[in-house]
């Protein structure tokens, strides 16, 4: 999973680049390898600590109650919208950023 993590938030650095969504403070005293190397070390964090939240959170009693409401069916249908709406998302995003900035995370996801 740390291998994963690595690439897929290295992603959202690469979109960070044209919509100028945040900054690092502090991190001009480092030269570029060296910010590469502990950006991508601090980044191989993000989906573990991700998902070993997720099942701690899974493991408690309380959260494993019945959830009443829509479902999504994972059908070929579904996952073909969800995949044409996150490139949607991601062209809005690219083509208006100061508008359509929280599809960064969106995007990506879908």
């Amino acid at each position: 999973m740390f291998f994963a993590s690595m690439p897929a938030w290295w992603l959202f650095e690469i979109l960070n680049q044209r919509v100028d969504n945040w900054t690092y403070i502090g991190v001009d005293f480092l030269s570029a390898p060296v910010y590469t190397l502990l950006s991508t070390l601090a980044f191989s964090t993000v989906m573990p600590a991700v998902f070993t939240t997720a099942e701690l959170f899974a493991s408690l009693a309380w959260f494993k109650k019945p959830r009443l409401g829509p479902r999504i069916k994972p059908d070929r249908q579904t996952t073909l919208g969800f995949f044409l709406l996150g490139w949607a998302m991601m062209i809005l995003l690219l083509s208006w950023q100061k508008v359509f900035f929280p599809f960064m995370w969106t995007s990506v996801y879908f």
